[in-house]
């Protein structure tokens, strides 16, 4: 078995029209990180072990977002390709952004969670399984929980 480890960092504030530029005076936040152990060559994440915290946000994405942007991540009609988003022109701070505010855009309208309790405070747990599918080490599929 492989582990994959991976931690990154992301701002705090607001950006400008959503491009995650680090507003003046933001302070620096460690983005969090998630930890995958799957097989070389897994195809499916029934395979694969997550931590506890990236296994909830699998489960807090699969409840709330996948209506929208599919149960693997790859977009709808409804909703973009997350996996492709976070990989080339999303980040930590931008994916707590529209969590919360919503956006408008041509391919469509994401509402804002920001009054949904369960989803608020799962954010940072939400962002771990995303980015784990970003970073193409978490296959789709429902992961296994590490014992902790």
């Amino acid at each position: 078995m492989a582990a994959v480890f991976l931690v990154g960092c992301a701002r705090l504030g607001q950006s400008e029209a959503g491009t995650g530029e680090q507003p003046a005076g933001a302070t620096q936040l460690q983005a969090p990180s998630y930890t995958v152990m799957c097989d070389e060559g897994a195809d499916s994440a029934i395979v694969c072990s997550v931590d506890h915290d990236t296994y909830t946000g699998w489960g807090q994405y699969t409840k709330y977002c996948a209506g929208c942007h599919g149960s693997s991540a790859f977009g709808t009609e409804r909703g973009p390709d997350l996996t492709q988003s976070l990989d080339t022109n999303i980040d930590y701070f931008d994916i707590h952004f529209v969590i919360m505010r919503g956006r408008h855009s041509p391919e469509g309208d994401m509402p804002s969670w920001e009054g949904e309790a369960e989803v608020v405070n799962q954010i940072d747990q939400i962002y771990r399984y995303l980015k784990a599918r970003a970073d193409a080490v978490l296959p789709p599929g429902v992961p296994n929980r590490t014992k902790q």
